[in-house]
């Protein structure tokens, strides 16, 4: 639940951002988001510091602030953004491109550390490292690297593209909701899950809104409202390890689904897994049974044409001699 409106933004000065941070979009270039273009624009030009994260990149292209520039978004956007954006140069292989006051992430937890370099351009490196800290990237320093693996699509990701392809029969997890929750651990849950497409994920709470622990307003299912579930989740205390946040939500998707479909998931949200616990890669008796339901498919979709030429040449009449 938004605390502002744009209007209440640009009529009370005490609320000028010194940050504006652009997600993702279900339709960026669409009327529906032409006010949130029209004010990202604007609020750059009174100076604000732009963080464009994963595929809000996309939203950014459509401004034109972009235009001329450096940028990065999730790897599986970058080809289709040379192409329709070719006015900016689009790199692979960096976890985030700063150009001026404009940062832009790669996968979705690469805004972490793009926004901790963001942080440090405000308050200086050490706030960056005491909120560094807090969070716990993996491998995270505000010297460290911001080189990260130049990913495509490979035959490591058949548990996303299976899942998603054929939906029916997944799990409900519901991923119950307290005020005071840590954003990182709720969202880890959340994206994990959504980048896994291993199950469907609903929201619980007992009166239907939550407070996280640093003023965030999130909206939630009541038991009444909810689905039937499966699975009940909270955040920060899942995980094979007992582990929170990104590391526990990908542990435990390890431990119900198999490792490589944690993998795959990881690789969703460029999220470093060298430190994790991913045990073995048994997978989950729902995707083993989508396997063979698919290869199954595929071999007779692969015999249909036979069968039915052979059908039709013996119901063909005989030729007269």
């Amino acid at each position: 639940m938004p605390d502002h409106t744009f209007a209440d933004v640009d009529t009370h000065p005490e609320l000028t951002p010194d940050v504006v941070v652009v997600p993702a979009v279900d339709d960026p270039a669409g009327a529906v988001e032409e006010a949130t273009r029209d004010w990202v624009v604007q609020q750059h030009a009174e100076g604000a510091r732009v963080l464009s994260v994963c595929a809000g990149a996309l939203l950014m292209a459509e401004t034109g602030l972009l235009d001329g520039r450096t940028a990065t978004s999730h790897w599986s956007r970058l080809s289709a953004l040379r192409t329709a954006h070719a006015e900016t140069r689009w790199v692979a292989g960096e976890r985030f491109v700063r150009d001026g006051t404009i940062t832009t992430t790669a996968g979705i937890t690469s805004g972490i550390p793009g926004a901790l370099s963001v942080i440090q351009d405000l308050a200086g490196s050490d706030e960056a490292r005491n909120v560094g800290a807090q969070v716990g990237y993996p491998g995270w320093s505000t010297t460290a690297s911001i080189a990260i693996p130049v990913q495509s699509w490979a035959p490591g990701d058949w548990p996303f593209i299976l899942n998603t392809l054929l939906p029916w029969g997944r799990p409900t997890i519901a991923i119950t909701l307290h005020d005071g929750d840590g954003e990182i651990d709720t969202a880890s849950l959340f994206e994990v899950y959504a980048n896994s497409a291993a199950a469907r994920t609903v929201a619980l709470s007992s009166t239907g809104m939550v407070h996280t622990a640093h003023g965030l307003t999130l909206l939630t299912l009541t038991e009444a409202e909810a689905p039937h579930i499966d699975t009940r989740l909270r955040p920060g205390v899942e995980g094979t390890s007992g582990r929170a946040g990104f590391d526990g939500a990908l542990e435990y998707l390890a431990s119900t689904t198999g490792e490589t479909n944690a993998r795959s998931a990881a690789k969703m949200i460029d999220y470093p897994t060298y430190a994790l616990a991913l045990g073995s890669d048994s997978g989950s008796p729902r995707t083993l049974l989508l396997t063979a339901a698919a290869v199954l498919l595929a071999l007779l979709v692969g015999l249909t044409p036979s069968r039915v030429g052979r059908l039709r040449r013996r119901r063909a009449p005989a030729t007269p001699a």
